[in-house]
């Protein structure tokens, strides 16, 4: 969600399964084990790779991890420093392999926004979310898909897009020959700032748009939530000010929201796409077209800008947040009979539910996650910013294999090495992905 610079390299790094010293917190970690770097850049500076908002996933033989993350690093398949995706991935006797120094995103950004022209120019991308579902359009007879953001939220207007792998190695993008992009987004907003919208989403500016997303399969839905980041009001530069206070539009710096949207899965499509989008609105689930319009959008006289016939123009914070699902950057995983949600924002932060159907479920209250075992471990510089979760056993070296546990991936900085862009510490910089086990109350950390 700010600028960032990036870079790549292949390295091997083992997990070392047995260390669980941890706090008494009720969510805390285990001690971290070995970093999964991007390696450094020719100049050796690591602040010109990162590496964060993680997404783990078992690869078809079973045992195998599969890891996606945001990246960002010079290669040789870009000719500008912006996010991609980048894989690792932790093969049956606990190795794990992250990419080289040249190695080439696995996917980055094709699409047509503020003078990105697709190709070697490609606007940024991130936040992947994998899940695998049958599908019998697939050899294997299932296929993972994946929705990424474009875009996230910096200077680009983020856009969900979409895409499956047989293999959870190589991805076909969603595409539609009928729009001006190269790919398709899924969801987006309808509206862009202009004179004729000139409290909308900027197009070209920050911030914008949807950042980050998960996506979750429960009952026949697939359900995507994503961070959306609205646009700052002219009256609302400072929020505490009696015209941001008095405004209808309620759009202020970090006026950040959670939202929550779901298609039925189709297993016969090859894109698993079923019946159309719905979104959680008011406490019901409403028809939606995928095409976003919020109260801000309005004509310069101020009068409503009309979404698409029938879809509801939303409030900043009447989507999930109204069920308790709170907003940050992380990931959502189903494990030990109940959902968990780990997200940072002013913080690391944990909650459960029973199940993904808001009218039917609610979210727990927050519970923040020590991460005092990663700080007191190399990582004092730790800046708390979208971890990645999982949920399974782990295949050791000798072929036996850890409990059943939950895994995080903490991103931190490489060499606990703080990178600045002037006199500004760029947060977003010089990332590496910390694994540990995270001890949650009904799942302790163990061997």
């Amino acid at each position: 969600m700010r600028p960032r610079i990036k870079g790549i390299q292949l390295a091997v790094l083992t997990v070392f399964l047995f260390s669980t010293t941890f706090t008494a917190a009720q969510y805390s970690t285990s001690t971290p084990y070995a970093p999964l770097t991007i390696a450094n850049p020719p100049n050796g500076d690591s602040c010109a790779n990162t590496w964060y908002d993680p997404e783990v996933f078992v690869l078809p033989n079973a045992t195998d991890l599969g890891l996606l993350a945001q990246a960002g690093a010079p290669n040789p398949c870009q000719t500008l420093p912006y996010d991609s995706i980048y894989p690792a991935s932790r093969n049956s006797v606990g190795a794990w392999t992250s990419p080289s120094a040249t190695q080439c995103p696995r996917l980055k950004g094709e699409y047509v926004r503020c003078g990105w022209t697709g190709g070697a120019n490609a606007g940024p991308i991130g936040s992947p979310s994998v899940i695998r579902l049958p599908n019998t359009s697939s050899a294997n007879g299932y296929r993972y898909f994946m929705a990424f953001g474009g875009g996230n939220a910096d200077y680009v207007h983020g856009k969900v897009y979409w895409a499956y792998s047989d293999d959870g190695i190589n991805w076909n993008v969603y595409t539609n020959s009928s729009l001006p992009e190269i790919w398709a987004p899924l969801v987006q907003a309808k509206y862009e700032r202009s004179s004729s919208a000139p409290r909308s989403t900027p197009a070209c500016s920050l911030p914008s748009g949807i950042g980050q997303l998960q996506i979750a399969y429960e009952n026949g839905y697939v359900y995507l939530f994503s961070q959306y980041n609205h646009p700052i009001q002219p009256e609302c530069s400072d929020r505490d000010s009696s015209a941001c206070v008095n405004s209808p539009y309620k759009g202020y710096d970090r006026a950040f929201s959670s939202l929550l949207m779901r298609f039925t899965y189709n297993n016969g499509h090859s894109w698993g796409f079923g019946s159309g989008w719905s979104i959680f609105h008011n406490g019901a689930w409403v028809a939606h077209s995928g095409k976003l319009v919020f109260g801000y959008d309005v004509n310069a006289s101020g009068v409503q800008l009309p979404a698409d016939t029938g879809n509801p123009v939303i409030g900043i914070y009447n989507s999930v947040q109204t069920a308790g699902f709170e907003f940050g950057g992380g990931d959502v995983k189903y494990g030990n009979g109940k959902w968990l949600h780990v997200w940072s924002f002013d913080g690391t932060w944990a909650q459960t539910a029973t199940c993904l159907d808001p009218t039917v479920c609610g979210w727990g209250t927050r519970q923040q996650i020590n991460l005092n075992n990663i700080t007191a471990n190399g990582y004092s510089n730790l800046v708390e910013i979208m971890p990645g979760i999982h949920y399974g056993a782990l295949r050791k070296a000798d072929g036996t294999y850890t409990g059943t546990h939950w895994w995080i991936w903490v991103p931190a900085p490489t060499g606990n090495k703080a990178c600045y862009d002037g006199p500004d510490r760029n947060l977003f910089a010089g990332l590496s992905l910390i694994p540990a086990q995270l001890c949650t109350p009904d799942v302790p950390c163990g061997p």
